[in-house]
């Protein structure tokens, strides 16, 4: 996504790019990442949900996913996924370059000692967005009444804290 923005803006490789296109190319890699992981962590949280849902094993509950939503059905909470991801790796994109930013003397060229605290803070930025909104995402795609929105789960959360 950096190489695109630095072509559509014309910033050349060797300058640096500012902070808000850091957090751009960080949303539009949250972004991209959902359409992945979407589905992906559906079939685990599926998975994992299989036995309180009365079904057999992990399978059970994957097959009965194609036969009851097909393949869009595999998108069910994709909105609470990028409502995750995006913000989420908006932080840790902003974060990271931040802190190399802070630590480098040539933040292209970070040691690796610089690249793990720069992404050990990024992590610590992601989360703090991610972990709230992940268990909203979570309680969507485990919902058995089928959709559940993402205004019923946070009053859900609210109500069980």
């Amino acid at each position: 996504t950096e190489k695109a923005l630095r072509s559509y803006k014309g910033i050349k490789p060797e300058q640096n790019i500012s902070l808000a296109d850091c957090l751009i190319c960080g949303g539009a890699t949250g972004l991209f990442g959902s359409i992945i992981l979407g589905p992906a962590e559906l079939i685990k949280i599926q998975q994992q949900t299989a036995t309180s849902q009365g079904l057999d094993g992990s399978f059970a509950a994957v097959n009965k996913h194609i036969r009851s939503g097909g393949l869009s059905g595999y998108y069910r909470g994709f909105n609470a996924t990028i409502l995750r991801d995006v913000p989420g790796s908006m932080a840790w994109f902003g974060a990271y370059e931040m802190v190399k930013q802070a630590l480098c003397e040539d933040p292209k060229k970070p040691t690796v000692s610089q690249a793990l605290i720069a992404g050990g803070c990024g992590g610590l930025g992601m989360w703090s967005f991610a972990i709230p909104l992940d268990t909203i995402k979570t309680r969507v795609q485990a919902s058995r009444e089928g959709r559940m929105s993402i205004p019923t789960a946070c009053s859900r959360i609210d109500r069980k804290s």
